[in-house]
């Protein structure tokens, strides 16, 4: 099933030193055994053609040895670019970056009738529509005997035509929009041909770029001999015609033909010598110019020179540089876009059209300049070619080997010691080695990054099942499933301890929006110099209570000996400790930072002593002003309570998305591998409106909680009760007395709120004023409005303990208990409708997908299986070479001597 060419005309690598800077055979094929040990001169590095350096000369080729290790390098180099030929074939491009070879240079620089002898096809090379868009080609193997050319139209990009009274000029094209008037657009690929004759591949090719340039219609109308258009035009006024000047979109040929190797007698010790046909991928670009034909397409130079760029950037790509030696190389544009895309070192100089050099004296000296790396460096150096355009394949290849051959005498003798380095065939054999080399060496990379792309793939694959056999099974097992689930959310420590902490920062911010009680009146006595600012001072309301901790804050000697809160947890334990008398706050500063329940505090409850007297007097029957009417206690204290039901809907409201979010857990957890199915989505929302109708339920009960402390005033704990009052009494008489000492200025020390910030100097001196100074003063008129304001704040802090407990309480027995309890998987069969025996289109309806997801899961299942051939044609491929194999390893009895100097043989045939 291969066919087997001759070795290329003019081609002896048994007499040449390899073009890759050792004397390895430059095609990579080799000789057969030889049984004595051999020798290899390597050159000195400074004589490497891997560089910018010179070639080895002539007389060097004859000290060469072929040895049968090198027929194994040849063996090993064609198993890579075989396995290369494979991954480039299942188009893994997409997950992994695979070395190519890009062809680059001006117009009429002769790429077409380069690429036309490397690929060994005729490619066209005229009628201005080869250099419009790019063309891919790909040489593969086939066990077929039969030669075929496959052509594809690869679209990434979208026509978008400017309108009738625009222009496309050069400032439309970007960085961002590199090719105008096209757009960036999902990959389609879309076949056009498949020819069978080589003699019709030209035409093929033609019509495709002519196809490529009219996206506005069907590609099958321009295929030749098949579509309407292409019957009724010619090529010529086709290409006149068309819709785009120019494409970015490519013209991809796939070659297929047997594996060609032929096995011919050798001059050296009659060893038989293998050439293997390479298998490559190249890409063939637009030349590159300066003057476009119109100046309306004068903005085509930058779209051309940015599709260049985009090529040649990438970091596997070895780039073919067409320099014809009828040009001056100084004025190359192409040689400027290597540079910039730093792509120097990954290039191949290839000199064209040798057979038009002028005959002008000074023009051999700059290219054998360029052929010793003294000028226009590459980092692979350069090969010359002389390829007639419109010559066939088998007359091109003969006429350059006369050529180079000086059969023809036209060949300048100054160029004699670089005949290595001359003819397409050497230069296809160098390529193929190095397309070799830089697939071996990124091989591991290549397998890592497939593997990983196979296993996100096969990840995303569970994630749409195929549909169980089952279905009934399948659906009562996930819903019950969920039911678990939930069960187990619901007493989970995740979700416990973050409603633990909401409770908390629920419980402090009801007591902390304990009413303010403004201690300060205008009326007080005070000096004429005292400033209005000082007219106000607030007592902060801010006493925080911990929930389920014990204050770290030292209690004063009397609290010492407090009674045992009477509201108390299940174990017997204190659920809140009693205030103590400070205004220092309970919570750590960034628990209270981080609360939800700030906002609730932005507008406190301010109480004046001025506004408790007017109160009062409301409230007070003529003759009887001795007594406080409870009306007033109440009205103060409910209204400071009536501000607790926002707070509540809003903790209410809070829990309600933790509740959620573990319930959607749930859902993932039990019905995620059936998102994409009816049963998920109707799942889901039932599950919300069950939420919901809980919520509202529990709202219902909490707003129960809400009036009753609304009201009226109301407790049976009287010794609790009264020991606030108490606690506030002695807090805002203290600081009462405080501030009008300071107003009759008689105070010696700071007035501090906290007594237990007091120094034990201060101490001692506060206590001295209140029983030797205070007494002096004037009665406090505010001792009634002081004796209700202690009241207020001391009912507020009872009542507040009992709602945020009861709220608390509420939720927990009520809402979570329900929950838990609620036989989730029957209500669900339900609401789905299939409630006990069920018909099955019930359950088939449940397990229906969109269209999308089978197409979803399709393409994965084709991506898995293209990725999964790629890891096996890795696989083979080190298995059949081994751990340790590299193609480019020499034989490991040649000794590569470095200094210049040729190794003599010992007695022991070793040098």
């Amino acid at each position: 099933m291969e066919r087997s060419p001759s070795p290329p005309a003019g081609f002896q690598p048994s007499h040449l030193a390899g073009p890759y800077g050792t004397n390895r055979p430059s095609h990579g094929v080799g000789a057969d055994r030889v049984s004595d040990p051999v020798v290899v001169k390597k050159q000195k590095r400074s004589d490497s053609l891997q560089g910018t350096t010179a070639a080895p000369s002539a007389s060097q080729d004859g000290k060469a040895f072929v040895h049968s290790s090198f027929s194994e390098i040849g063996l090993k180099l064609k198993a890579y670019n075989d396995t290369l030929a494979d991954l480039q074939q299942l188009d893994v491009s997409n997950v992994v970056e695979l070395p190519e070879l890009v062809l680059v240079g001006d117009q009429s620089a002769g790429k077409s009738s380069l690429m036309s002898g490397i690929a060994e096809i005729s490619l066209p090379a005229s009628g201005g529509v080869c250099t419009r868009c790019p063309i891919h080609i790909r040489l593969s193997r086939s066990s077929e005997p039969r030669w075929s050319c496959t052509v594809w139209l690869q679209q990434d990009y979208e026509y978008r035509p400017p309108r009738p009274d625009q222009t496309i000029t050069k400032q439309d094209v970007t960085a961002q929009n590199p090719f105008p008037p096209w757009a960036r657009q999902p990959r389609v690929v879309k076949p056009f041909k498949t020819v069978y004759e080589k003699s019709e591949i030209e035409d093929a090719l033609r019509w495709a770029q002519i196809a490529t340039l009219n996206p506005g219609r069907r590609p099958d109308l321009f295929a030749p001999k098949e579509g309407i258009y292409a019957k009724e035009k010619t090529l010529g006024e086709a290409a006149e015609q068309t819709e785009a000047q120019f494409s970015p979109n490519i013209v991809s040929l796939e070659i297929k033909g047997p594996n060609m190797f032929q096995t011919e007698g050798s001059s050296l010790r009659h060893e038989s010598l293998t050439y293997c046909r390479p298998d490559l991928s190249f890409y063939d670009l637009p030349g590159i110019f300066n003057t476009p034909g119109q100046e309306k397409d004068e903005y085509l130079v930058e779209v051309v020179r940015n599709l260049s760029k985009q090529y040649t950037s990438h970091s596997r790509a070895i780039v073919l540089w067409a320099i014809p030696m009828n040009a001056d190389p100084e004025l190359s544009l192409s040689y400027g876009i290597i540079r910039e895309s730093k792509a120097r070192d990954r290039t191949v100089g290839v000199i064209t059209k040798a057979d038009l050099l002028p005959a002008e004296p000074g023009n051999i000296s700059q290219w054998l300049l360029m052929l010793q790396g003294q000028k226009h460096p590459v980092g692979h150096g350069y090969f010359v070619t002389s390829r007639k355009q419109n010559d066939h394949l088998e007359v091109a290849n003969s006429v350059e080997k006369q050529f180079f051959s000086d059969e023809t005498g036209r060949w300048p003798v100054e160029f004699r010691e670089y005949s290595n380095r001359t003819g397409i065939e050497i230069l296809k054999a160098f390529v193929s080695e190095k397309l070799g080399d830089a697939f071996s060496e990124g091989l591991p990379n290549i397998k890592h990054q497939v593997e990983l792309r196979r296993k996100a793939l096969e990840g995303r694959l569970l994630e749409l099942p195929e549909l169980p056999l089952n279905i009934e099974f399948e659906v009562r097992r996930s819903l019950n499933n969920l039911w678990l689930q939930v069960k187990e959310a619901m007493e989970s420590s995740a979700l416990n301890s973050e409603w633990k902490k909401l409770s908390r920062q629920f419980y402090e911010c009801i007591l902390d929006m304990k009413p303010s009680c403004i201690v300060k009146d205008r009326s007080d006595i005070r000096l004429p110099d005292a400033t209005e600012d000082s007219d106000i001072e607030m007592i902060s309301s801010v006493r925080k209570h911990s929930l389920l901790s014990e204050s770290p804050i030292r209690g004063n000697k009397r609290m010492k000996k407090d009674q045992e809160s009477p509201l108390r947890t299940q174990d017997g334990t204190s659920f809140s400790s009693p205030i103590p008398g400070s205004s220092v706050s309970y919570a750590p500063v960034s628990e209270k930072g981080a609360s939800p329940f700030r906002k609730f505090l932005d507008n406190p409850v301010r109480i004046r002593l001025p506004e408790i007297r007017r109160k009062i007097e409301d409230k007070t029957r003529p003759g009887v002003r001795s007594i406080v009417p409870i009306e007033v206690y109440e009205s103060l204290a409910l209204d400071a309570i009536r501000r607790w039901e926002e707070p509540m809907l809003f903790y209410l409201e809070k829990t309600m998305t933790l509740l959620g979010k573990a319930i959607e857990s749930a859902l993932w957890e039990s019905l995620g591998n059936l998102q994409r199915r009816l049963i998920f989505k109707e799942t889901l929302a039932h599950m919300e409106e069950f939420l919901v109708v809980e919520g509202t339920s529990q709202a219902g009960l909490l707003h129960g909680l809400y009036n009753l402390e609304t009201y009226s005033l109301f407790t049976l704990n009287e010794a609790y009760s009264n020991r606030h009052e108490q606690e506030e009494l002695d807090h805002l008489t203290r600081m009462r007395a405080l501030y009008r000492l300071d107003a009759a200025q008689r105070l010696s020390i700071p007035i501090r709120n906290n007594a237990r910030d007091l120094s034990d100097e201060e101490a001692r001196e506060e206590r001295r004023l209140m029983t030797s100074i205070l007494p002096q003063l004037s009665e406090d008129q505010f001792r009634n409005e002081v004796q209700v304001a202690a009241f207020v704040r001391g009912y507020y802090i009872t009542a507040a303990h009992r709602f945020a407990e009861s709220v608390t309480l509420s939720i927990n027995g009520n809402l979570f208990r329900g929950i838990k309890e609620r036989q989730i998987n029957l209500l669900l069969e339900q609401k789905l409708g299939i409630e006990g025996i069920a018909d099955r289109s019930a359950f088939a309806r449940l397990m229906e997908e969109d269209e999308n997801t089978a197409k979803e899961r399709n393409q994965l299942k084709a991506e898995i299986k293209k990725l999964t051939k790629a890891l096996t044609s890795i696989s083979e491929l080190e298995e059949s070479l081994g751990s340790s194999s590299r193609a480019r390893d020499l034989p490991q009895n040649a000794v590569p001597i470095w200094d210049g100097a040729v190794a003599e043989e010992h007695e022991d045939g070793m040098a």
